[in-house]
């Protein structure tokens, strides 16, 4: 349901059944992460957004390039420093990656 919302672009409702899940206790995998950190940068909420790269963080899933890309992506929306302190500690980079933070420079200017 995450991802079919935010594929959707019902940023909103992504971030509704993300908190419902924090709330329930449903563990988030690899795979809801990218989607929430997508609708997350969507409506630039810094604040939120470090919330789920602590959840990313304490369940393990910050190292999924995915994941990784993800947030490169959902920082550089916000500030691109942060994205690439995410970038540089990627321990393995793929075109993913690399295309998140050249996309990231490039918006930035």
């Amino acid at each position: 349901m995450i991802r079919a919302n935010a594929n959707g672009g019902c940023h909103v409702a992504t971030l509704a059944l993300y908190s419902l899940m924090r709330k329930t206790r449903i563990p988030p995998n690899n795979y809801t992460f990218p989607f929430v950190l997508k609708a997350r940068a969507s409506k630039s909420m810094i604040i939120e957004e470090k919330v789920v790269h602590r959840d990313a963080i304490r369940t393990g899933f910050d190292l999924d390039l995915f994941v990784e890309a993800s947030l490169v992506t959902m920082y550089a929306k916000c500030e691109t420093e942060e994205g690439l302190k995410v970038f540089n500690k990627m321990p393995m980079r793929d075109l993913v990656s690399w295309t998140a933070i050249i996309t990231a420079y490039e918006k930035a200017g």
